[in-house]
């Protein structure tokens, strides 16, 4: 028609050229602990880069077998209770690492589950993982989540995770 063709004139016919940076490693190494780290996805992403895993942990045998037969000298854990009960050397290699990942299990936040249960001990680990990072000395934490997390249980869970996470939110 004859508006589409006018609207198609007014598209800019060249598109501006832009400098975009290479990566560039860190001059020094970046540690950084993966909290529920899967198969370890952050580690082998920035295997190549200057960052350095110091403690890997999953509540699944599963996903910590894969991890600790790709990345050996990464020192391990399974059970996050454990790892703040006390009877672990976790905190003391965890509390150094710069950088945390977090990715806690979402099947009982996503609205893909339809067996999910807002209220689990399980949908409660993001929590945990939080309470983890704030015990030790890290200057980054990233925490994934599914979408669903900000009204899980009402939005109570995310309110508590918020508010630890940032004092300054209410």
């Amino acid at each position: 028609s004859n508006a589409s063709a006018q609207h198609a004139s007014e598209l800019p016919t060249k598109i501006p050229k832009f400098d975009v940076p290479d990566l560039v490693s860190p001059s020094s190494s970046i540690t950084f602990s993966e909290y529920f780290g899967g198969v370890g996805h952050a580690t082998y992403a920035w295997k190549s880069m200057n960052f350095a895993p110091v403690t890997y942990f999953d509540s699944s045998l599963k996903k910590a077998f894969a991890y600790s037969d790709a990345y050996p000298h990464v020192p391990q854990w399974s059970d996050i209770a454990s790892l703040t009960n006390g009877t672990s050397d976790f905190l003391d290699a965890d509390k150094i690492s710069d950088v945390v990942i977090a990715g806690a299990p979402c099947a009982d936040h996503t609205h893909l589950n339809s067996y999910r249960d807002e209220n689990s001990t399980r949908s409660r680990l993001i929590i945990d993982a939080v309470k983890l990072f704030l015990e030790g000395q890290h200057k980054i934490g990233v925490f994934e989540a599914v979408p669903a997390f900000t009204t899980a249980h009402d939005g109570r869970l995310f309110n508590e995770f918020m508010s630890l996470a940032s004092p300054q939110y209410s």
